[in-house]
């Protein structure tokens, strides 16, 4: 196995099937703590407290509206409560939403929370289960002008495809048209280099061709 620099690819020279899922499609980034010996693929932390302060700040205006006579405007003298209902349900859709991996990188064990909604799955593994980090370009038909917008992906792929595919981190760019698709990965081309050395598996670069979202996310 090459390291970076080669194309990833299937035993069957395919890409993996897309898998779908409902819900939202929840920012992650990779994290190191403690000198380098925990790597964390989780939402960022403003996003964790955007989804607390709509879980809790939520119910909280619908009972204050509740008490006060509520918020009226016209002939909606419900609506404080039906605002702070709908945020309340913003917040747990956002939540139950939420992807999570901890790799303890001593040990050389993870742990990894994966689904969207209520159909949740924890694995627990070692991180010899990991095959490879890709990074992979999604190029969008539209033109912005002279450019195109491009969607930077780095995807976390299992041997033998045993768990799902694992969209740890994303950029949106727009590139010019007369620049090569993968013009600014870099950043990303960085990351996913670092987190496949700390991981012990390859890191392959398909950043120079058209790859489809390979985690749809519908709803």
């Amino acid at each position: 196995m090459q390291e970076h620099g080669s194309r990833f690819e299937t035993p069957f020279g395919q890409p993996p099937a897309p898998r779908r899922k409902s819900g939202l499609e929840t920012p992650l980034s990779g994290r190191f703590f403690g000198e380098n010996k925990l790597l964390v693929f989780a939402p960022p932390l403003w996003y964790d407290a955007l989804v607390l302060v709509c879980f809790l700040g939520g119910p909280a205006f619908a009972i204050y509206s509740l008490m006060n006579g509520g918020l009226q405007i016209g002939n909606a003298p419900m609506l404080g409560f039906f605002i702070g209902a709908m945020v309340t349900i913003a917040g747990a859709w956002a939540a139950f939403s939420n992807e999570r991996m901890w790799c303890d990188l001593r040990r050389r064990t993870y742990w990894r929370r994966e689904g969207q909604g209520l159909s949740k799955t924890t694995y627990r593994g070692s991180l010899d289960d990991l095959d490879a980090v890709v990074l992979m370009t999604e190029e969008w038909p539209a033109l912005l002008g002279n450019s195109r917008p491009v969607i930077y992906r780095l995807v976390l792929h299992w041997r033998a495809g045993v768990q799902p595919l694992m969209v740890v981190e994303v950029e949106r760019h727009v590139v010019p048209c007369h620049e090569p698709m993968n013009s600014r990965a870099g950043l990303l081309l960085h990351k996913g280099s670092r987190y496949a050395h700390a991981l012990g598996v390859t890191f392959y670069d398909n950043s120079y061709y058209h790859s489809p979202c390979p985690v749809p996310v519908t709803g």
